[in-house]
């Protein structure tokens, strides 16, 4: 049986945003407010990486983690 090590850090990229055209700002408002979610019960990460593969997903990222905390 292998150990069960504890995992550090995660990371997840907008997908089905590019060729299944799931639109970027609804999914960076879901990455979000999911991430957030769980932190509110859970806090075992060291790093929760939102990976953006263009500027464009990357800006609604940051917009929609600046609304969420209130930062705007």
């Amino acid at each position: 049986m292998l150990p069960i090590l504890p995992c550090l850090a995660v990371a997840f990229p907008s997908i089905s945003t590019g060729i299944y055209q799931f639109p970027k700002e609804k999914a960076a408002k879901i990455a979000i407010q999911t991430v957030l979610k769980y932190l509110e019960n859970e806090n075992n990460f060291e790093q929760i990486i939102l990976v953006s593969f263009d500027e464009e997903n990357f800006a609604l990222l940051k917009t929609a983690l600046a609304a969420a905390l209130k930062l705007e």
